[in-house]
């Protein structure tokens, strides 16, 4: 360490100038190494300076983020009857093997509900907002299986989940249960999203992007099994 290379005999005879550009060297060499010790000595005595660290490492990456807005816009929607629509961000589970007919068994972490279209501002519950990684993450993590599922109950059974059951513009995962029988469903792959963002200039600056996208919604059997949904076709 420093303190032993200042104990060493110099074997060197050096002037008077030499001896002193030898020590201000050393003493730049000396800064960043009781800089480190500092830490290590602060890490080791307050554990939460570390956690302090790492809380501002979460804060940059989470401004790495896009918050991602699902709505329904009136004029592209000649179906009116289209609400109450369910909002999934949802992944396939990786132990679920699709049987014959039937879809693969869903994981969503975040539901919404819509019950208007977009153009109705004064109404609640016009938009769906999630949170993804970042477009340029989005293809080598697991986000890249993450689907954007919608959901249309056929039937107004009791068991329906209405605005009620809603906390902001999200659906209580407990009464997400109660969603079962006939339905329509379709799904928006975020890989399709990325690809169609990564090269958006708009977006890397900060900026809001809309894209448009359309989504078949095809007759199902919504099965509910806990916190996962499967669709039978």
């Amino acid at each position: 360490g420093p303190d032993h290379m200042c104990r060493q005999p110099s074997t060197l005879e050096l002037s008077p100038d030499e001896q002193l550009a030898a020590e201000e060297t050393f003493k730049l060499y000396c800064k960043p190494v009781e800089l480190c010790n500092v830490i290590q000595k602060r890490a080791l005595d307050n554990p939460a300076f570390l956690q302090r660290c790492l809380h501002y490492m979460i804060q940059a990456s989470r401004k790495k983020r896009i918050q991602l807005t699902v709505s329904l816009s009136r004029g592209t929607n000649t179906d009116h009857n289209i609400f109450p629509l369910y909002v999934l961000l949802a992944t396939p589970t990786s132990d679920s093997i699709p049987l014959e007919g039937h879809s693969p068994i869903y994981r969503f972490s975040r539901a919404c509900l819509l019950t208007s279209f977009t153009e109705f501002a004064s109404k609640d519950h016009n938009k769906a907002t999630f949170t993804i990684p970042d477009v340029k993450n989005i293809a080598t993590s697991r986000a890249c299986n993450l689907s954007i599922i919608l959901i249309r109950c056929v039937s107004d059974s009791e068991g329906q989940v209405g605005e009620n059951n809603c906390s902001g513009d999200h659906v209580e995962a407990s009464a997400l249960r109660k969603l079962e029988g006939k339905c329509f469903w379709g799904k928006i792959p975020i890989n399709l999203l990325g690809s169609s963002l990564e090269n958006c200039v708009t977006l890397n600056l900060g900026h809001t992007v809309e894209l448009a996208s359309t989504v078949t919604m095809n007759p199902s059997f919504l099965e509910s099994q806990n916190f996962w949904s499967r669709t039978v076709a």
